[in-house]
């Protein structure tokens, strides 16, 4: 119903359980009707990256701009079943706000997202607690912090949304929860998935009987890892998806509800019954049905061992092999004979118990220790940590409190982030050098830890460093490889070698390379700042096939997977090839003879089929990880994680389709009984006599592999123009169509230098007209005074030939006469 509502959402049909008025139904209505108030973009500096999520749910793109926090939420927002809508980059928020130095302040402000559920409408705000603290104490009436309830709220954003009805959140990265966003990245795709009947009713009864089963045990019994899948987001089966992970073999065990996981979570050993406990699933102590997971399991291990104790050497046994002392094992025991109704429960950690949390030092010193901290280490003052003591000791004295010693502000400011002491007193740059090592060791950057095949996949391009030669032998270039390579396998999955200059054709191609030989497309892949793999083109290939897209720019380092991979293949194989342009590092050392260009004696249809067989052996037996093989690594992912089936794409006519680049205009005109004329070639087809005299525009794609055929969208059809051109069948199909890209290429270059040579032409004409027949015929065009002589050293008849022509003719076109012809 609400759902039927949000079609047409006025302030008479909208939910009343909303709280909504009718400036709140206009916000929502606007929001719903605009496009994202701006496209994010990734920054090396600041650390963001740019994601553009396809969502099923939304049917559209959701940008995210951070892995570990936007990324999260947006995938908590995906699969919540109350999340009816959600927009990203919602319009710009205008607040007035007084800054702590009691000066008013207005500004526009970006919200991250937008939801709607069936409960009402929200705006979310994700940022880091250390970002918003910061803010907190700059602009407390913008974003304010409640220690009690452990939570931010803006009184600006009040005053805002005061009598709309609409609220606002604020997230940070205490509220996510790394494995659950771990699983739902995983079961991402397998919603509409339509798992058999018969397997449905088998998981249910071995449920029914054993109340677990392990995920490899149905895999075995023929049950497929999409269909599990499928029945855990439906709820047909229990996983606990926060704390627990699909990704870990021993944690990969379904339940058939909640109260089974929490009593049979640590049953997978099999080393106990479940006579052996005397429990109603139904009614569970509260306290077990709250504990964590692993400390349930650990409890419930701890008991199968101590209540079979019966003798002083099984105690000593048992404390052995829970590595504590015999004192512990005889204090364990005493708590079971206490709570004999609840024994497992007894045996659970009291960390909530454990030790004294209060810091000694007093709060109003502590908080000047942060604020001196702030204004003068963490910044480009960069004071020294004798310094910031001393201005604390100050600050602290003129309000009567006792100063800490050097020690407690030392050891408060070894606390701090080296990455970020370097990003707040040198520059980011530096921030960034360290951040790539740093990140690295926490597993927080995302780029280079991908946990299965396909995941994570690196697409960029590189000119190889060797001369090859056009197939018509004509001349010589260092042709461009477009490749992607999966970062968990270590894989080659496509590759596009050309002499076309990096564009998304290449881009299409490479893709349309991994779907001809493996049936897959990545789950992501990661770009760096280039326009051709940020295009429109892509975007749309990418949002078309659910693959995600994420932007590296400004993050090189991040691409270690494809960067040294190509470096790799120069080293390893480039270079040892006749005409390669390693001398070309030093190349003044090199004369016109001993240059690359003119060793070339590869064709690049012949470096093309060995570079297709030598990536064939790298996948066979490159070893990226462990003793696995690429190849190996990847069966080995796919039969424990499976593959996602929107990554399943055969290579048909709608996919061939797709992966056409359109024409330059992106558009051809068709007149009746007319061919086609494109790139200097006629493309003729029958159907063109069907076509209006006057001309109709229609969209045009072509195909870089094969210049013969142009594919025209002419009646609400696809149709196969072919050209009028003679051709010879012995010739490859592709090795003109490389003659055309480098041909394309020379325009290009020449097109971007054109202003300057026909300037620097121009000029030239100029000065030997005047030189030969003096400024007074320049008169017309440079104004030029005719009272001045002719130049005295000119001849005097062809000075008058050029005279009588001058007349008739424009002088641009003339020819100026050489020293041959002023001889005669």
């Amino acid at each position: 119903m609400v759902t039927t509502v949000l079609k047409n959402l006025t302030i008479d049909n909208a939910p009343k359980s909303w709280g909504l008025t009718l400036r709140g139904v206009e916000i929502i209505n606007t929001i719903r009707s605009s496009e994202p108030a701006r496209r994010v973009s990734a920054n090396g500096v600041s650390g963001n990256i740019a994601i553009r999520f396809p969502s099923k749910k939304m049917s559209r793109i959701i940008q995210a701009e951070s892995k570990t926090l936007e990324y999260p939420v947006l995938l908590s927002l995906e699969f919540d079943p109350d999340v009816l809508e959600f927009y990203d980059q919602p319009p710009t928020v205008f607040l007035q706000y007084i800054t702590s130095n009691g000066r008013r302040f207005s500004g526009g402000n970006t919200l991250d997202y937008f939801a709607i559920t069936n409960s009402g409408a929200y705006y979310v705000e994700c940022k880091r607690k250390e970002e918003l603290l910061k803010i907190s104490r700059k602009r407390p009436d913008h974003v304010s912090y409640d220690e009690i309830s452990n939570r931010f709220y803006s009184p600006a954003f009040d005053r805002y949304l005061d009598g709309s009805g609409i609220g606002y959140r604020f997230i940070t990265e205490e509220d996510i929860n790394k494995v659950e966003s771990e699983n739902l990245d995983l079961l991402y795709g397998y919603q509409q998935e339509n798992p058999t009947q018969s397997n449905i009713n088998r998981l249910r009864n071995i449920l029914k009987e054993e109340g677990f089963v392990h995920i490899d045990t149905l895999v075995g019994l023929g049950v497929s890892l999409s269909e599990i899948y499928h029945c855990i987001q439906t709820k047909i089966c229990f996983f606990p998806i926060s704390t627990r992970s699909l990704l870990h073999v021993d944690d990969r065990t379904v339940y058939a509800s909640e109260s089974h996981y929490k009593l049979l979570s640590a049953y997978k050993s099999g080393n106990t019954k479940d006579s052996d406990f005397n429990f109603n699933v139904e009614n569970l102590d509260s306290e077990l049905l709250s504990a964590d997971g692993k400390d349930l399991e650990r409890a419930t291990y701890e008991f199968s061992l101590l209540h079979n104790i019966e003798s002083t050497n099984d105690i000593e046994s048992v404390g052995v092999q829970l590595g504590i002392s015999t004192r512990s094992v005889y204090r364990k025991l005493k708590k079971i004979e206490e709570h004999s109704k609840s024994p497992i429960a007894a045996l659970l950690p009291r960390k909530s118990h454990m030790g004294n949390r209060n810091s000694k030092i007093d709060p109003q010193i502590m908080s000047i220790i942060k604020a001196v901290s702030e204004e003068y280490y963490q910044s480009r003052t960069a004071v020294s940590k004798s310094e910031v003591h001393r201005i604390v000791k100050i600050k602290c004295q003129s309000k009567n409190l006792p100063a800490p010693t050097i020690t407690t502000v030392s050891t408060y400011l070894n606390q701090l982030s080296d990455v970020q002491l370097a990003y707040s007193r040198v520059s980011g740059k530096k921030s960034y050098q360290m951040d790539i090592f740093n990140r690295g060791l926490e597993g927080e950057l995302p780029f280079s830890r991908a946990t299965r095949y396909l995941q994570h996949c690196h697409l960029d391009h590189t000119q190889i460093d060797l001369f090859t030669l056009t197939d018509n032998l004509k001349q010589s270039q260092k042709p461009w490889l477009t490749a992607i390579r999966d970062s968990y396998t270590g894989i080659f999955l496509g590759h596009y070698l050309t002499f076309r200059h990096p564009s998304y054709i290449n881009v299409m191609m490479c893709i349309r390379n991994m779907v001809d030989q493996w049936g897959l497309v990545p789950e992501s892949i990661f770009v760096d700042g280039g326009r051709e793999l940020n295009c429109r083109s892509i975007e749309r290939l990418c949002a078309r096939y659910s693959i995600s897209k994420t932007s590296r720019e400004g993050n090189p380092k991040a691409g270690t997977t494809i960067e040294r991979a190509f470096g790799v293949l120069n080293s390893k194989f480039f270079h040892n090839l006749e005409g390669n342009s390693k001398a070309s590092k030093n190349v003044r050392q090199l004369t016109a003879r001993d240059l690359p260009s003119n060793q070339a004696v590869w064709r690049l249809s012949d470096i093309d089929r060995l570079l297709v067989n030598l990536l064939q052996e790298y996948n066979r037996t490159y070893v990226e990880k462990g003793e696995l093989s690429c190849l190996e690594l990847s069966r080995q992912s796919i039969r424990m994680f499976g593959i996602k089936p929107d990554c399943k794409v055969s290579c048909d006519d709608e996919f061939f389709f797709n992966t056409l680049p359109t024409v330059n205009k992106g558009y051809v005109t068709i007149r009746k009984g007319r061919p086609v004329r494109y790139e200097k070639m006629d493309y003729w087809n029958v159907v063109f006599h069907q076509a209006s005299p006057k001309g109709e525009q229609c969209d045009a794609r072509w195909d870089p592999e094969d210049y013969r055929s142009l594919y025209i969208y002419f009646d609400k059809r696809w149709i196969k123009a072919t050209t009028t051109a003679k051709v010879n069948v012995n010739t490859e199909r592709r090795i003109i169509s490389e003659e055309l890209a480098i041909e394309q290429t020379a325009k290009d270059k020449a097109n971007r230098n054109n202003s300057y040579k026909l300037t620097a032409s121009i000029h030239k004409e100029k000065e030997a007209i005047v030189k030969f027949n003096g400024p007074s015929k320049m008169n017309k065009y440079n104004k030029v005074d005719e009272s001045e002589s002719v130049n005295d050293k000119v001849a005097v008849k062809p000075t008058i030939a050029i005279k009588e022509e001058a007349e008739y003719l424009d002088p641009w076109s003339l020819q100026v006469p050489n020293s041959i012809d002023r001889r005669k």
